[in-house]
């Protein structure tokens, strides 16, 4: 050492553990954590493409957004006609329906690792958490690692 580790989402938490599997090594680290959920800001174990596509899009809530949101509802109980409509509409950026497909694999397992992944208790080291934030959320401390 000393090291930076950082990551990004899911690698924020990869970093996170990496960081303390090295401080227990008596390394000297710095960690920084972008856009992670602490533990207690996970979003629930999302099982669908339908609710992963609603999960995103309830970051920004706009008229707009709300009303595609409303509108691949509709699309429940067709992911064909779901991702048909995603691309068509550009909804999310998504033009590709094979990118569009990986990242909601992607999306499910890195979900899972993290509702899975078991916080230390006895964590020593600094580390930075950046999140993109709409609104203030004076509760954040609380509700993050450490």
């Amino acid at each position: 050492g000393p090291y930076i580790i950082g990551g990004l989402s899911f690698g924020g938490v990869v970093a996170y553990e990496m960081t303390n599997k090295l401080i227990n090594n008596n390394e000297n680290v710095l960690t920084f954590m972008i856009d992670t959920p602490g533990p207690k800001r996970l979003p629930a174990e999302l099982k669908s493409s339908l609710a992963i596509l609603d999960y995103f899009l309830s970051y920004d809530e706009t008229k707009e957004n709300a009303e595609i949101r409303k509108k691949l509802k509709s699309f429940a109980a067709d992911e064909v006609k779901l991702f048909d409509y995603v691309i068509s509409n550009k909804i999310a950026g998504f033009d590709d329906e094979s990118v569009l497909k990986k990242m909601m694999g992607i999306f499910l397992n890195n979900l899972k690792m993290m509702h899975k992944y078991k916080n230390p208790d006895n964590f020593k080291g600094e580390f930075l958490l950046y999140f993109k934030a709409l609104e203030v959320n004076h509760n954040m401390p609380d509700q993050a690692y450490g």
